[in-house]
């Protein structure tokens, strides 16, 4: 090559050394810091939403039990449990009774009265029965007003056998077992088997009514009500034939809407300790509201205002 030509070559501007847009120039790639991390186009879609949602929970380990807004709120659901089952088990059902009826006349057209023979047997003994006595399932048939009658088979004394088992327990990894003796097999004692029990008896005279009625208010008649009184109950025989004789009138309940339906005994009164505790619920359910909730939040209310 000649010195012209090389002379040239020389006076020759250089070349701009390549560059990366991102690190730089080639040569220094060695020492650049890497690239920013750039989030995928999926990852910013879903980041957003994400970190929206992020949020603490407020610390309540400063506060006692009884302040714990949990504890608050259990309390206040449980008065409200207490406080709609005394108004929808009991209150509401009497005032929707009362409500539906209302008062009327009755007047009795015929009474009826069936006579009949009962009896009443009472508490069993374990004791043999004598012979020749009659079963207790029959004594209506018999004319005795008071005597006894064979009852069911009984035991009159309960026996056990003794039975053991094997109880193991472990204390500090030891493991220790004994043999332990309980009762078993309940059975009745020899000779204490009883085929027939004693059971005592009463007899006497039933009567059973069915009256004809007409309610007079609407002018609704051949109605019908039965009743029945039991063993020798003369006041109960005398009562109600005094009341519901031919031609009396008598006061009633009838239901508004269906006037077929009728009461002789009234109208359920009102439950008077159901609607104090009723009442008392109510009371300490609103007494906590304010007192947990109402009174801080009208305090925050006057001291903003206040400002």
């Amino acid at each position: 090559m000649s010195t012209k030509q090389a002379d040239v070559d020389a006076s020759a501007p250089s070349a701009p050394p390549l560059t990366d847009p991102v690190l730089g120039d080639v040569d220094d790639r060695d020492n650049a810091p890497p690239p920013p991390y750039v989030d995928p186009p999926a990852y910013r879609a879903t980041t957003a939403w994400y970190r929206r949602l992020r949020f603490e929970l407020p610390s309540y380990a400063h506060l006692e039990w009884y302040e714990h807004p949990g504890f608050k709120i259990f309390v206040m659901l449980a008065l409200s449990g207490i406080i709609f089952g005394i108004y929808f088990g009991e209150l509401d059902p009497i005032r929707i009774q009362r409500e539906r009826f209302t008062l009327g006349t009755c007047q009795s057209l015929n009474l009826s009265r069936v006579d009949s023979r009962c009896c009443d047997v009472q508490r069993c003994s374990c004791l043999e029965c004598p012979a020749n006595t009659p079963l207790c399932s029959l004594v209506a048939s018999q004319p005795l007003n008071a005597s006894t009658c064979c009852g069911q088979g009984c035991c009159a004394q309960t026996c056990w056998d003794t039975c053991t088992r094997l109880v193991c327990k472990t204390v500090d990894d030891r493991r220790t077992c004994h043999v332990e003796s309980y009762r078993c097999n309940e059975h009745c004692c020899p000779g204490r088997s009883v085929s027939r029990s004693t059971c005592p008896f009463l007899c006497g005279l039933c009567v059973s009514y069915a009256v004809t009625f007409r309610l007079l208010d609407r002018g609704i008649g051949d109605l019908y009500h039965t009743a029945t009184c039991g063993r020798d109950q003369a006041a109960c025989r005398q009562s109600f034939e005094t009341v519901f004789s031919a031609g009396h009138t008598w006061n009633c309940w009838y239901n508004r809407a269906n006037p077929a339906k009728v009461r002789f005994d009234g109208i359920p009164p009102w439950n008077v300790a159901a609607w104090v505790f009723f009442g008392i619920f109510c009371a300490a359910w609103l007494g906590m509201f304010l007192y947990w909730w109402g009174y801080p939040a009208a305090q925050a209310a006057w001291f903003a205002a206040s400002r």
